[in-house]
């Protein structure tokens, strides 16, 4: 999460490394903690987050599987990301 790179510190970088760990099969909570912990201005950027999850979910959906590439379970993970954000009670 850290580093010279321009995306180290956006909210797209949390966002996906999210999307991740929900893959990895991570708690949901822990999750939400390091999303937090890793977004920078997180409760302004929380809408844009779930906008930005259901985005790649959707765009994960239209994409075909094959042996060693699954788009079907990444999509699944934003998904569950989206909701998990949206529903969070601060």
């Amino acid at each position: 999460m850290s580093g010279d790179a321009e995306i180290a510190a956006t909210p797209l970088r949390a966002l996906l490394y999210a999307i991740y760990e929900i893959g990895r099969e991570i708690e949901v909570d822990d999750v939400l903690l390091h999303l937090m912990e890793n977004c920078p201005n997180y409760l302004p950027n929380k809408p844009l987050l779930a906008k930005m999850a259901d985005y790649l979910a959707e765009k994960r959906e239209s994409l075909k599987a094959t042996k060693s590439f699954r788009p079907d379970t990444e999509a699944s993970a934003a998904r569950i990301l989206a909701e998990a954000v949206r529903n969070q009670r601060l």
